[in-house]
């Protein structure tokens, strides 16, 4: 009976903690997820603080120039577009570096945040060599390599693709990968080129694909520039990771306004990288101002289900209103469900109730 209790006890405890983890936050709906991690140094941060708190306009719960412990969540809009900013504690191990990176797997974008004032190689390769180690690619697609557990028939390959028929030499070791992987029968469907390293990372557990960019801070400090020219060299000799880089200076007037110098173009850069385009709903109270954010090449219908799926049941037609070059006003076209959608387009649809 006392066992029984206690038992109770300790699962409403379990409960409450889940409830209350800092490093399961949740993902805001109708939001871009950007996941600021940055390298550990033991005295004085790298300056995601600053940088969430400035971002977001200002955060109570932030405080620049002490560590930070558990995630830190703000939100930054840039034209009715909404980014949920999370600031993680600095990458380095710790107990809690596994709950960490499952927020770096949760991520849309992850931001590298370095500290120019700093040697700023020793600080991308440290971050690197973690990521690496759990399995996280930063900038690169998947390979293009599908595998799949069958009920016999020894491991298969498929090469299908002209240039994947290029990789045939290979069969050996992607059946010695099929056996490390821990199946007998595996059907291997590989629809282009792929190296040794990209046989490797199909068949790893847990793999993970994320948009990333980096964020140089304390670009207003003295030496900053050096550091700044050696990452961007540093950058371009390695063939591996392709990132964009934005130097960033905050300072202060001298009424102590904070003024934030080289994220200008951050969140536009960062809908392109993830390939999301930004549409307009019209209907007889106008425009709307709040854009819908939808993957690039979506169609209509993908819109109408997105405002709901009734609307998306009952569909009729839809105008799409849309800039075309040389012209003042926009077009107005007549589509069906199926028409794809571009960046700006405005869009009136019309259902049969």
């Amino acid at each position: 009976m006392i066992e029984e209790k206690e038992k109770k006890i300790r699962q409403i405890k379990s409960i409450a903690s889940a409830i209350e983890d800092p490093f399961t936050f949740k993902h805001e709906p109708d939001t871009i997820q950007l996941v600021m991690i940055s390298d550990f140094f033991e005295h004085f941060g790298v300056g995601k603080t600053t940088l969430l708190q400035n971002l977001s306009g200002g955060l109570k719960s932030a405080k620049p120039g002490i560590f930070t412990a558990e995630p830190l969540l703000g939100i930054f809009e840039w034209k009715h577009v909404k980014f949920q900013l999370v600031e993680e504690p600095a990458l380095h191990q710790s107990q809690h570096l596994n709950r960490i990176i499952g927020g770096v797997r949760r991520a849309d974008i992850l931001a590298l945040v370095i500290d120019l004032s700093r040697d700023p190689v020793s600080q991308i390769e440290n971050i690197l060599s973690i990521l690496d180690s759990y399995h996280i690619y930063l900038n690169r697609k998947p390979p293009q390599l599908k595998i799949e557990r069958t009920g016999s028939g020894g491991v298969q390959i498929f090469f299908l693709s002209k240039d994947a028929k290029e990789c045939e030499h290979l069969s050996d070791f992607i059946k010695d990968m099929v056996k490390a992987w821990g199946a007998v029968n595996a059907s291997v469907r590989i629809y282009e080129k792929v190296s040794i390293e990209e046989i490797e990372i199909a068949f790893s557990r847990g793999a993970s694909f994320k948009a990333a960019c980096i964020i140089g801070s304390k670009a207003d400090k003295a030496n900053t520039k050096e550091n700044y020219i050696k990452l961007i060299s540093f950058l371009k000799k390695s063939n591996k990771l392709k990132i964009e880089t934005y130097p960033v200076a905050i300072t202060y007037t001298q009424d102590g306004e904070e003024i934030r110098k080289g994220l200008d173009n951050l969140a536009q850069d960062i809908l392109k990288k993830l390939n999301l385009i930004r549409i307009f709903t019209k209907s007889s109270k106008g425009v709307a101002e709040k854009p819908l954010v939808l993957l690039k090449d979506s169609t209509v219908g993908e819109v109408a289900k997105d405002i709901h799926k009734d609307l998306f049941e009952t569909f009729k037609f839809a105008y799409i209103y849309r800039e075309v070059e040389g012209e003042i006003t926009k077009r107005r076209i007549k589509t069906g469900i199926n028409f794809t959608v571009n960046d700006f387009d405005v869009i009136e649809i019309f259902s049969r109730l």
